[in-house]
């Protein structure tokens, strides 16, 4: 059982519903689009009969449509203020995530050249090493000068 909360005079009292309620959050920007139906309510002018014919005249004026017009021209920039911060926000970690796969790579490639200098290097300890204790050359010896 889920505990309720305390009701304290003049605040508002919470429900189990809108604890309950999750929001879903928008993952790209295509999830906040503005849906067809919603647009649709705000764009043309309202069907709803009623029984007197002039209210749906009423809002059909110069002016309702001339609200109507600039309300979605407003509903539009907001629509795309909103979603252009995102938008430019997910193209940067692409970018980055691009530029994060190269450097990758060339790490890899820089570890693989030093890794075989490396060996190169103590191939060439090892000859030099040899040349030293070997037994290559001749004996020399010098000619005494007899006196």
């Amino acid at each position: 059982r889920i505990p309720h909360g305390i009701v304290i005079s003049g605040e508002a009292s919470e429900s189990d519903d809108e604890i309950d309620t999750h929001h879903a959050i928008p993952l790209s920007a295509s999830d906040l689009s503005v849906s067809p139906s919603w647009e649709k309510n705000f764009t043309e002018p309202s069907e709803k009969t009623s029984s007197a014919g002039s209210s749906t005249t009423q809002h059909n004026t110069l002016l309702h449509k001339k609200l109507r017009e600039k309300n979605q021209v407003l509903r539009k920039n907001i629509v795309e203020l909103v979603t252009q911060p995102y938008e430019s926000a997910s193209k940067e970690i692409h970018n980055i995530s691009q530029q994060l796969i190269k450097s990758q790579l060339l790490v890899q490639e820089l570890r693989n050249t030093i890794r075989r200098l490396t060996n190169d290097l103590f191939d060439m300890e090892d000859k030099m090493e040899a040349l030293r204790t070997g037994s290559f050359l001749p004996n020399m010896y010098e000619p005494t000068t007899s006196e």
